[in-house]
């Protein structure tokens, strides 16, 4: 019988994982997503303990299971099988599965291709991936997905899923009694991990809310931080090519494999190291809280989405800058330092966007903000590209924005409508210098005003100036004013501190990100 390689596709994530504003049911959400391709698809294919990572990859299918996992990433997953049959029977169950843990709210795509000249040599892109993303296309235009009958329900309705109130049974410390079946599991899946024992990870002090860390009579601010990696499609290809010289097609995927597997371990690996550099204090404490009086205290951290190279994370405002700084240079040190010899030809960087919150805010739509703000982190780094192995790559990059009550959702047009000073000038001012570049050397191709370091450098100095809070605040509200409002402030602060500030670099401000930002500057030392 012919072989066949098929890949299965998660789409519907972000809606289903926001359809919330409960962070639990966040959280919860996000666990049943990795929980359908991380642990549902090997425990369907028979592996032992879904333990497909460190399996060795072969042609041949192990007598009882029916296929082998080429790789598992980035919301889809390639799976070789034995025959057709083998794909139509482990299929029909996952969906199964996965309607029952989402109700509805998450679609499994699917599609395959017949192999049977893997021994054979030839392109990895033209033979496999083409052919696979193209009937995956076919399959989501022409099969509709499978929904609960959502707006028709007898009793009381849920007023964000639309789905009809059940009554649910509830574990003994679970709140969730009365909910839409989709809530429900997001809450037993939640609850289920919370509390597991086996792993030693830092996950287990990972908050549960965010209203404990506020402080009495102030308003507490989170930061919702979207990290994706950039130019990774690219490089991606590139290395597929690379490796099709002299190599059959069995090879080729062995070596996606194992490339699947680096990225994943790599960005894994920064983000627990820098979540434990961040809060290592917190956790020190914790630990001494525990063996002493068994107190179940957290950090003011949690994550949301990591999947290889696309990582979701809420945070306490006052550590988000610090720890995205910390994330870049983690990243680079691991990709230096570390064992990967399938990426050692990649340039790995990544597009940061922040948005600060209030923790009561819809955290969807924060989502849907920092994820525009890391593509225009991500334009940024497009504007001064270089070139490594021939291929056009970029620095990391980050952008942030403070969302206050009221603010329109769209970036760009609300940034084009308050952040220019002189709009009918050919050349307006801005007041924003963000996005920021991380880049470790001066570069004389890059603006210092467009580089974290200069960023970071200019914050110190005012810090060291010791200006007056009350000045500082009147030097932001004089740049949101006029230029005559702001050389009257730059003049009472040069009489007390005699310094010379200045307010513009070319036309951009030089301090009004910082002073936007101040706060949280001064918390995150």
């Amino acid at each position: 019988m012919t072989q066949c390689i098929a890949i299965y596709d998660i789409s519907g994530i972000q809606s289903f994982i926001f359809s919330t504003n409960k962070l639990r049911e966040i959280v919860g959400g996000s666990k049943i997503v990795h929980k359908i391709l991380f642990e549902l698809l090997p425990k369907k294919l028979r592996y032992d303990n879904d333990n497909w990572e460190n399996e060795d990859f072969s042609k041949e299918i192990p007598k009882g299971r029916f296929g082998n996992v080429i790789y598992i990433g980035g919301g889809n997953a390639l799976v070789l099988y034995e025959n057709e049959k083998s794909y139509q029977s482990v299929t029909i169950e996952l969906q199964k599965e996965v309607f029952e843990l989402s109700g509805g709210g998450i679609r499994l795509c699917h599609a395959k291709i017949e192999i049977d000249h893997l021994n054979q040599k030839g392109s990895f892109v033209e033979k496999i991936q083409k052919p696979l993303m193209q009937a995956l296309t076919t399959y989501k235009q022409n099969t509709a997905p499978i929904q609960t009958a959502r707006g028709f329900a007898f009793g009381a309705q849920d007023n964000e899923t639309k789905e009809p109130i059940v009554s649910v049974p509830t574990s003994k410390d679970s709140p969730c009694k009365y909910a839409s079946y989709g809530r429900f599991k997001k809450n037993e899946i939640f609850y289920s991990t919370r509390d597991e024992k086996s792993s030693e990870r830092i996950s287990k002090y990972y908050a549960d809310n965010f209203e404990q860390f506020r402080d009495e009579g102030e308003k507490s601010f989170v930061a919702v931080i979207h990290i994706d990696g950039n130019t990774m499609g690219k490089q991606i290809i590139d290395f597929a090519k690379k490796n099709e010289e002299n190599a059959t097609l069995f090879d080729q995927l062995q070596n996606m494999r194992e490339l699947s597997k680096e990225i994943s371990k790599i960005y894994r690996d920064t983000l627990d190291s820098t979540v434990n550099e961040i809060f290592k204090k917190e956790i020190k404490t914790e630990k001494a809280y525990r063996a002493a009086q068994q107190l179940t205290k957290n950090i003011p951290y949690r994550e949301i989405i990591a999947d290889g190279d696309d990582i979701t994370v809420i945070i306490k405002s006052q550590k988000a800058l610090q720890f995205c700084d910390l994330f870049v240079k983690t990243l680079e040190k691991e990709k230096e330092g570390g064992n990967y010899s399938h990426l050692k030809d990649f340039h790995i960087s990544v597009g940061i966007g922040i948005a600060f919150v209030h923790d009561k805010f819809p955290f969807s739509t924060a989502y849907d903000i920092a994820e525009q703000l890391c593509k225009n982190a991500k334009k940024r780094g497009l504007e001064y590209p270089f070139s490594k192995n021939n291929i056009d790559v970029t620095h990391s990059s980050m952008d942030f924005q403070i969302i206050k009550s009221g603010m329109p959702t769209d970036i760009k047009n609300f940034r084009a409508s308050n952040y220019y000073l002189d709009k009918n000038n050919q050349k307006p001012k801005c007041l924003l210098r963000r996005p920021y570049l991380y880049i470790k050397e001066n570069d004389k191709n890059i603006p210092k005003e467009y580089t974290y370091t200069n960023f970071i450098d200019t914050y110190e100095e005012l810090v060291n100036l010791g200006i007056a809070n009350n000045k500082l605040k009147a030097l932001q509200h004089a740049y949101a004013t006029s230029e005559m409002e702001i050389d009257y402030v730059i003049q009472m602060i040069k009489a007390r501190k005699k310094c010379e500030l200045q307010p513009w670099m070319g036309n951009k401000a030089t301090y009004f990100d910082i002073l936007d930002v101040w706060d949280y500057l001064k918390g995150g030392k």
